[in-house]
């Protein structure tokens, strides 16, 4: 493996004794506790899928409450919007 990758997933899954990218992080090491474990787990195909979907567009994932937070936090609009072009408006 390239670089000190092979290191850090030898880190991730407790061969390794320490890892400088989450040594520092214990919260990320409360909440998933044993590395080998948790990526020993079954994902969700739906959830899964919710993430390949809208990292294809660089959307955000979540509510549709925090999406809007965040839209309006970084004034855009981050909500899905109608496909293609909008229509020409016809001036009568």
């Amino acid at each position: 493996m390239p670089g000190n990758i092979r290191g850090q997933v030898q880190s991730y899954v407790g061969i390794a004794k320490h890892d400088a990218l989450v040594s520092g992080d214990a919260m990320l090491r409360q909440l998933i506790g044993n590395w080998k474990t948790y990526l020993r787990q079954i994902e969700e195909e739906g959830f899964v899928g919710t993430i390949r979907k809208e990292g294809m567009v660089s959307r955000p994932i979540g509510e549709a409450a925090f999406i809007r937070k965040l839209g309006k936090r970084f004034q855009c609009t981050l909500q899905r919007q109608k496909r293609g072009r909008p229509p020409k408006e016809h001036n009568k």
